[in-house]
């Protein structure tokens, strides 16, 4: 019996003799075995990669194994089965199984954020020659994705915060604000890390809260950092803090002079002397320009006897109160009180007191003086702002025809408050503004060629 044992992968032509020999006498026999060429399956083998944590991995030849013994080259993959954790992406797109991908360089592999393991995932695939032959098994691709430290993460950002000038203080409770993927959250530290603005704002940490103390008069910006710090590594959460400026109520004075209780006596041989009114400094937080107005309060009425004066003092001569005596207030004895207001224009701040002062007038002819007004005036309204009531005060020089109206922010008219025929002199108007909202209002008077406005505020 003659055996044949074919050499694995080789194929061509063989001649081979038979002899057979009987007595010394031999005869030989001769025929030829072709081996005729057949293309293999290509070989691959498992194959194991190691990447790191939430990075991605672009995979490479080498990391596909290849083996032909007819020659044939590597001509990509067949995924065999799907990744078993993670994301397996071919140029960009989601492997599906069965089906042949030809550049293994387009591969790439994508863990979950923060997953790891040794296996984290796996995958099979077959290998391919160029003839279009798959190998016979099916290799596993394992994937191991060593773990990484991370820092800790912003999972509830802190929004930016917008207040008013000289609000209370803001307090934020930062607890739930980060979270550590790697580690227990109750192992982060939080802490101030920066603060643009210590003039605007004093920030400080406690028991997990951010305080917020706003300086006072003070507006702007200021931007503050909140860092996380867990094991070595943290992370910044930054916020923007926004003080808005209000305008704030000039500083509270005193009276000085004349004292409480003085009492000036005016005759024919003292009317060149003077009366000199001083007060304190009434100092505004914004800065702004402060003007002064001098009243008298007699028989519970308010008489403007000097406005927008810029320094803190007023003098005045016996003979022209005397006159006012006359004419604004008829009499020949007045006793009665003088404070002064401040304003910045929109908030009027009252000096701290009212000062008792009583004038006596023996002069001759009393009734021939005439200091009277010489123009038409509307006064800063009192208090303002106000809630709900406030008085509103007018001069005028003769007998007039007067429209004293109220007009909200927009230019409509909401109250009409004098309407008709007035005498000369000073005059109050209480306005009862209990109907209406908080807000800015215009109150405007019209008379003759004189027309005036002036701004308030009801806050409630």
């Amino acid at each position: 019996t003659l055996t044949l044992d074919y050499l694995e992968n080789q194929n061509g032509t063989a001649t081979i003799t038979v002899r057979g020999i009987s007595n010394g006498q031999t005869v030989d026999d001769e025929f030829e075995i072709t081996v005729n060429a057949v293309n293999g399956a290509p070989e691959g083998s498992d194959k194991t990669i190691t990447i790191i944590e939430d990075e991605n991995y672009s995979f490479q030849l080498n990391d596909f194994e290849f083996r032909d013994f007819d020659g044939d080259v590597f001509a990509g993959v067949k995924i065999i089965s799907v990744e078993t954790a993670g994301n397996l992406k071919y140029d960009g797109l989601d492997v599906i199984i069965n089906t042949d991908y030809p550049d293994v360089t387009q591969f790439s592999f994508i863990p979950m954020s923060n997953e790891n393991g040794s296996p984290y995932a796996n995958f099979t695939f077959k290998v391919k020659d160029n003839v279009g032959i798959y190998s016979n098994s099916s290799y596993t691709m394992t994937i191991n994705v060593t773990p990484v430290d991370d820092p800790p993460i912003i999972v509830n950002p802190i929004l930016d915060i917008e207040v008013n000038e000289d609000t209370d203080d803001s307090i934020i409770n930062l607890l739930n604000c980060f979270e550590d993927p790697d580690n227990d959250n109750s192992n982060i530290i939080i802490s101030l890390h920066n603060n643009s603005n210590t003039s605007l704002v004093f920030a400080d940490i406690y028991d997990n809260n951010l305080l917020l103390t706003y300086q006072s008069n003070a507006n702007g910006q200021s931007n503050i950092t909140i860092r996380g710090t867990s094991n070595g590594k943290s992370v910044d959460e930054n916020i923007t803090v926004t003080v808005l400026p209000v305008n704030d109520q000039p500083g509270s004075f005193s009276l000085l002079t004349p004292n409480n209780n003085a009492v000036i006596d005016i005759n024919n041989n003292n009317l060149e002397n003077i009366v000199e009114f001083n007060w304190e400094e009434s100092v505004d937080p914004d800065s702004d320009n402060v003007e002064y107005s001098l009243f008298i309060q007699y028989e519970e009425q308010d008489y403007l006897l000097s406005d927008k004066m810029n320094k803190n003092s007023f003098t005045i001569n016996y003979d022209k109160i005397d006159s006012l005596m006359v004419s604004l207030f008829n009499t020949e004895v007045l006793a009665g009180k003088w404070f002064v207001t401040s304003t910045d224009g929109e908030i009027i701040t009252e000096s701290k007191e009212k000062s008792n002062i009583t004038f006596q007038s023996s002069t001759t002819a009393i009734d021939d003086r005439s200091a009277g007004i010489m123009e038409y005036k509307l006064l800063q309204n009192y208090p303002n702002p106000f809630n709900p009531t406030t008085n509103i005060q007018f001069c005028l020089p003769k007998t007039s025809f007067i429209n004293l109206s109220i007009y909200d922010i927009n230019g409509s008219l909401i109250e009409t408050l004098v309407n008709e025929n007035r005498n000369s002199g000073f005059h109050l108007i209480n306005w009862d503004a209990s109907s209406y909202s908080s807000g800015i209002y215009i109150y405007i008077i019209k008379s003759n060629n004189y027309i005036k406005k002036r701004k308030c505020i009801l806050m409630k």
